[in-house]
């Protein structure tokens, strides 16, 4: 596998993990944010009463996170 996707992001698998936030850390937390949302959705739909907006947030979040991510990797490609 040649991992491209890493390559264009500029992260390592495991390289320099504890000095930096590589793309196995970076994936496990956007993963337990969205299972964090999909719980906080869940709950909401037998409660309403209970975290009206606490998935949107999360979602909201995530969503912020990556794009500013985003950004900055094209930023550094120009």
């Amino acid at each position: 596998m040649s991992f491209r996707h890493l390559k264009y992001v500029k992260q390592g698998y495991f390289e320099s993990l504890l000095l930096q936030r590589e793309h196995l850390i970076d994936a496990f937390s956007y993963s337990f944010i969205s299972l964090k949302s999909s719980i906080y959705f869940f709950i909401h739909g037998f409660y309403p009463d209970l975290f009206e907006f606490d998935g949107s947030i999360q979602i909201n979040n995530l969503n912020t996170i990556l794009t500013d991510k985003k950004k900055k990797i094209l930023e550094s490609i120009d």
